[in-house]
């Protein structure tokens, strides 16, 4: 379904739509509903009269300076499959009339109800079809009580459902950097880019209702694959590889290994992702040149606790080894309290015909 977006407002209006804001809040409110919704900007500026957007002008000059017939005349202009659709207005007014002493929210409300009824006429639509979102621009040139009495005139108007419209997000926190310096008169692009995000963000639900699309959800991000340690000591041919594991508890489980009573590297902590209860496990490996035969291997676990449940236990579990390729079998341990436990693996013997060195092969 098609659904215009209708731009009003003064110069931050302008920049707005001139800066990318316009056109991001258009994708991400079309990536929502996928081929549902076809979204269509409304916004024009420039010399004369016939615009939705009037830089330095204050929108309660625009019923007797002529701009609000210019605003209706842009209208009337538009072709009737763009005025049949349902029309959505962003209004973002505030600017000139914030600046202008004596402001009363009754009045700024009776001028804002005049214009969409004009605005309503043009479209030949009524208030169900034709929503407002009111937006509040950081304008730092404020005078006396009128930004609040504007401000009360957007809750008072979003409350009546006869006028049908809704205050929109925040955006005080806007760097306002557009005239090169933070807190100045003009919002630059990161202002309009991060202001088109929310105000997509906010009319979601108002062009669901209007179009009875729904909301189509983002693609599911997969989980993250967890970071596990992955560890080498010594130095060799052969290679002796340890998987270990832990119950966490304030602190990392800590372990050496011994291979025949000599300590193979320092100190392993094991990384905090590696947990026995979800199957996750470090990668030790450890290198070595051994002879044929039998080989012991020790583990320690230094540094059990216990809080006196299983959910404050900090233990230690060797899941598994392999010896250069094969399982080593009586490896998997479980350390419930600081001490050694050992295993073996076989470095299995050459034939009686193998050649000695590797000038036998070649030579």
């Amino acid at each position: 379904m098609d659904l215009n977006i209708l731009v009003r407002g003064q110069s931050n209006a302008l920049l707005f739509v001139q800066n990318g804001g316009a056109a991001r809040m258009e994708s991400e409110l079309e990536r929502s509903f996928g081929t549902q919704v076809d979204i269509r900007i409304l916004a024009s500026w420039g010399t004369g009269k016939e615009h939705s957007i009037h830089s330095g002008t204050a929108f309660l000059d625009w019923d007797t300076s002529g701009l609000t017939a210019g605003m209706a005349s842009f209208l009337d202009k538009q072709p009737e499959t763009v005025k049949d659709d349902p029309t959505i207005t962003v209004w973002m007014h505030n600017e000139y009339d914030a600046n202008t002493l004596g402001v009363t929210t009754g009045q700024w409300a009776q001028e804002v109800t005049a214009d969409a009824a004009i605005m309503r006429g043009e479209l030949n639509q009524p208030a169900g079809t034709t929503p407002y979102l009111f937006t509040w621009i950081p304008y730092p040139y404020t005078k006396g009580d009128s930004p609040a009495a504007i401000k009360a005139g957007m809750t008072q108007l979003a409350a009546d459902p006869g006028f049908n419209a809704k205050v929109g997000p925040s955006l005080d926190d806007l760097a306002m950097d557009g005239d090169g310096y933070a807190r100045s008169s003009h919002m630059g692009t990161a202002d309009a880019l991060l202001t088109g995000s929310r105000l997509a963000n906010a009319l979601t639900t108002t062009v669901a209702e209007l179009t009875g699309s729904s909301v189509i959800p983002p693609p599911a991000m997969p989980a993250p694959t967890p970071t596990l340690g992955n560890f080498s000591a010594g130095s060799g041919p052969d290679a002796l590889v340890l998987k270990v594991s832990q119950d966490a508890w304030q602190a990392a489980a800590q372990y050496r290994v011994k291979v025949d009573g000599v300590q193979i590297g320092g100190t392993f902590s094991v990384t905090a992702n590696a947990l026995h209860k979800q199957g996750l496990a470090d990668t030790l490996t450890l290198k070595g040149d051994w002879a044929a035969g039998s080989h012991r291997v020790e583990v320690t676990f230094l540094n059990d606790g216990w809080g006196g449940s299983a959910a404050t236990d900090r233990n230690l579990y060797v899941e598994s080894a392999t010896y250069n390729g094969a399982t080593v079998t009586g490896a998997p341990n479980s350390f419930y309290s600081s001490g050694a436990k050992t295993f073996s693996f076989t470095e299995a013997a050459l034939p009686d015909n193998a050649p000695a060195t590797i000038t036998d092969y070649i030579g």
